[in-house]
């Protein structure tokens, strides 16, 4: 009986493992994609679909109750809903920032709810740390969409000596100063931006 339990308690592990890596395929992918993409309403779409599924898979590993997920799946799905309306039928500008927003706000969600999930773990495993390392990136893509959508109200929130202020820029900026790396070719110049950075 006690290899049985043992073996079950293992795949329940090895469950939580492949959702954990799951989470980590999804941030890593909405990583890659707001570095890559140019921002148009289309590109700030599919990286909402993307924070969206990220979002849901960290509400589930968090173990919140049956009508909460519910709750915030349904929610998740009207996001998606609007923000393929507003692709579909708003302004380049309006959808920018509103999708820009949306995406921010799911970035946001996520990483309590991933937070809450690897703190239930009472040892230190291959979960706990695919959880950490999920958690430091979902801060620095919070902090770059915080960046980008800052640009997108206002253009004059930061300025560069090289290059222009692409999202991939706003996610440099994000990671070099999450890292304390110091940076110096991209400035805040509002007060809102300073800030933030």
């Amino acid at each position: 009986m006690k290899l049985r339990s043992t073996s079950i308690g293992r795949d329940v592990e090895l469950g939580e493992q492949k959702h954990y890596l799951q989470l980590f395929v999804a941030v890593v992918s909405l990583f890659v994609l707001q570095a890559s993409l140019a921002q148009t309403p289309f590109s700030l779409l599919i990286e909402v679909v993307v924070a969206s599924a990220a979002l849901m898979l960290a509400v589930m590993l968090a173990e919140f109750s049956r009508r909460i997920v519910i709750v915030i799946g349904v929610v998740v799905a009207l996001v998606i809903a609007i923000a393929v309306i507003q692709t579909m039928f708003g302004g380049v500008t309006d959808s920018a920032k509103g999708l820009g927003l949306v995406n921010l706000l799911l970035l946001a969600a996520g990483t309590p709810a991933l937070i809450r999930a690897t703190r239930r773990h009472p040892t230190i495993n291959a979960s706990t740390i695919l959880g950490a390392i999920t958690i430091y990136v979902l801060i620095g893509l919070f902090f770059a969409a915080m960046y980008r959508s800052l640009l997108t109200f206002n253009p004059d929130s930061f300025v560069t000596s090289s290059g222009s202020l692409t999202p991939s820029a706003m996610q440099y900026l994000s990671f070099v100063t999450i890292t304390t790396v110091g940076f110096g070719d991209i400035t805040p110049v509002t007060n809102v931006a300073r800030t933030t950075v």
